[in-house]
């Protein structure tokens, strides 16, 4: 029985289609440049994240900053997704990158996140979801 998972996964992967890597987990800002967390995901492309809460021209703001190292001998594609949530799950702020990468390369993967000082003082998870494939995400 065990097999016939096993078989569909390994045509999946044959296939082009795009795996997927979700990470969740608390996280809280008491301000600016205070607190740092880290989070990796991927399979064959490797993210490697920090965020943290900061300031720039007296606005606030949570940084999302990182590398994503493509580890495979082709051309990768890639779907970023990160949402900061409160303590009842309910969504602050998210960013989204889709972008492609050559083989054994590494390239930034960052942003800002310009969001109210009260907003980002109600964070308490972030969630990571992260799809790559050999093939341009969503065909």
């Amino acid at each position: 029985m065990l097999r016939l998972p096993s078989a569909i996964v390994l045509v999946c992967l044959l296939a082009g289609f795009s795996l997927a890597d979700h990470k969740t987990g608390e996280i809280q800002f008491t301000g600016p440049m205070k607190e740092k967390i880290k989070a990796s995901a991927g399979e064959k492309l490797k993210l490697t994240v920090e965020f943290k809460q900061f300031e720039l021209n007296g606005r606030s703001a949570v940084s999302v900053n990182g590398n994503i190292k493509n580890t495979a001998s082709t051309k990768m594609y890639y779907s970023y997704n990160i949402a900061f949530l409160d303590k009842n799950k309910n969504l602050i702020g998210c960013q989204n990158f889709v972008l492609d990468i050559e083989a054994g390369k590494t390239s930034p993967a960052g942003t800002f996140l310009f969001l109210p000082r009260d907003e980002i003082g109600r964070i308490y998870y972030y969630s990571i979801a992260f799809y790559e494939s050999d093939m341009p995400i969503g065909k």
